[in-house]
């Protein structure tokens, strides 16, 4: 049985990728059910595989009374919680995190359990609860940081970058983030790096930018340590980055042709700077690494401009996610 700690960022898919993550490298590929629980009741769980046994009396489920109430959960599947997300009233497993002040996260092997009603589960050999809990996840609270990064184009990058590293795990992996601010764009990729064993790699100068968006920037510096911000955030998710705070086309000289999976460009966002991040940036993908990045929209022509150049130059075609995602192989 696994026993691990995860950071939770308040987005349901995203904890719910991690979750998928840790159970692939732990050789867990059957399918599974979520079960959300309070971290009280840990010891419990630990003795008896469910935290609906060892209370004193005989407890029966409301449904039938026939049955013991220890041997039902309330369960969901993980394509439930997908669902569940766009369908504000469906509830959820990971949905019941949001009230939970020290939740856990009990993951079932689905075959041990036979569904009796939606949502509802009963363990086919009551004696073996505990060789049916196959992980418990104590969860962190934390919130996810300032950004411009939407959900769903922050599920979409950390898919791009799942794609980018080698599958078999024999090539450890390499991905570059250039524009990472306070985290919100690293927080939905540094997890994976880290359970794959990717080198992450965040660049920025935390110093502002050359782009209209400036001013907006050295006003927030002028408050805030933002780079002190970032990495306290990096060391509550568990993860260890290399952090280089020079600029963006600094950093790409010190990285050897071919050598990197992934590139994400966020940071300035004028025509004449995305130019030369791509530029510096391009020479350094292995054959077949991914360049991507962030604001291919009509608010910033300039991204646009650089990104459409240099696809025609490589002849690619742009390839565009979930808001202003782009990326080209």
């Amino acid at each position: 049985m696994i026993r691990a700690a995860l950071p939770y960022l308040g987005d349901n898919l995203l904890m719910l990728a991690d979750v998928l993550t840790e159970l692939e490298l732990a050789g867990i590929d059957e399918p599974v059910l979520l079960r959300a629980s309070e971290g009280e009741k840990l010891e419990r769980i630990l003795a008896h595989g469910t935290d609906r046994a060892g209370y004193p009396g005989d407890r029966r489920w409301r449904h039938d009374p026939a049955i013991a109430h220890e041997d039902v959960i309330l369960a969901t599947t993980p394509q439930e919680n997908r669902d569940g997300e766009a369908e504000p009233e469906r509830s959820t497993s990971l949905k019941k995190f949001a009230v939970i002040d020290a939740p856990l996260l009990l993951i079932y092997e689905a075959a041990a359990l036979e569904r009796l009603r939606p949502k509802e589960y009963r363990f086919v050999d009551p004696r073996a609860k505990l060789g049916a809990l196959r992980a418990v996840f104590t969860i962190a609270k934390h919130a996810l940081p300032e950004g411009w990064l939407r959900p769903a184009e922050g599920m979409a990058y950390r898919a791009v970058v799942e794609r980018a590293l080698d599958p078999s795990g024999a090539a450890r992996g390499v991905v570059v983030e250039v524009g990472c601010w306070l985290g919100r764009s690293t927080s939905y990729i540094a997890r994976l790096c880290h359970a794959r064993g990717a080198r992450l790699v965040c660049v920025d100068t935390w110093a502002g930018s050359s782009d209209r968006f400036d001013a907006a920037y050295r006003e927030l510096l002028a408050a805030r340590d933002v780079e002190a911000e970032f990495a306290a955030h990096l060391d509550a998710l568990g993860v260890r980055v290399e952090r280089r705070r020079v600029p963006s086309v600094e950093a790409a000289a010190g990285f050897e042709r071919g050598s990197v999976d992934l590139v994400f460009l966020d940071a300035s966002h004028d025509e004449a700077a995305v130019a030369e991040d791509i530029a510096a940036w391009r020479p350094k993908l292995r054959p077949g690494g991914v360049l991507a990045g962030h604001d291919y929209a009509e608010s910033h022509p300039g991204v646009i401009a650089a990104v459409d150049r240099a696809a025609r130059g490589l002849g690619c075609a742009v390839r565009r996610g979930p808001g202003s995602l782009w990326w080209f192989e």
